[in-house]
């Protein structure tokens, strides 16, 4: 996931052991330096049912969360 300017998240699902030497191997002799675990700093909420953009989403957030917009199962926006 692109995070910023130089800045990426790799999400693993489950038990990844050899994720870190894969990642340092393919940056090596690049300006990049994996880092290990950081799966603390992130959660993951899934919130369901047919109501759940209105009640819950639009509620609390500024972005515009209209199906023409941002439709189910989109996984992100594009913002201007």
């Amino acid at each position: 996931m692109w995070l910023g300017p130089d800045e990426w998240l790799v999400v693993a699902e489950g038990d990844a052991p050899d994720l870190l030497p894969r990642l340092e191997r393919a940056v090596a002799g690049r300006r990049a330096q994996p880092s290990p675990d950081l799966s603390s700093s992130r959660a993951i909420i899934q919130i369901a049912g047919p109501r759940a953009r209105a009640r819950w989403l639009e509620t609390g957030c500024g972005l515009d969360l209209h199906p023409r917009a941002f439709g189910p199962g989109q996984l992100r926006a594009d913002f201007v």
